[in-house]
């Protein structure tokens, strides 16, 4: 079982067991750490994360970032092309 597939399991026995909702417990996260530059306007503005949806969509390449393989923003670029 590869790194992602423990991560994503690990959140959702997390979920089930600690009843974590997007609005009180992921919101937060995101929008402190990510929304400054992934919105409309911003240098990230190709992948917005300000909703609910924007960051479910994206949940891969937001795994895939904090995982830490990526070096820099080009590679999320890189990557963000790939997938769609």
């Amino acid at each position: 079982m590869n790194f992602k597939m423990i991560y994503i399991s690990s959140v959702l026995v997390f979920n089930l067991l600690f009843g974590l909702n997007y609005s009180e417990d992921i919101s937060p996260i995101i929008y402190n750490n990510c929304t400054s530059c992934h919105r409309s306007g911003e240098i990230s503005a190709f992948l917005p994360l300000t909703n609910y949806l924007e960051v479910y969509e994206n949940r891969n390449l937001i795994a895939y970032a904090i995982e830490g393989d990526c070096t820099s923003s080009n590679d999320m670029v890189q990557i963000y092309l790939n997938l769609k």
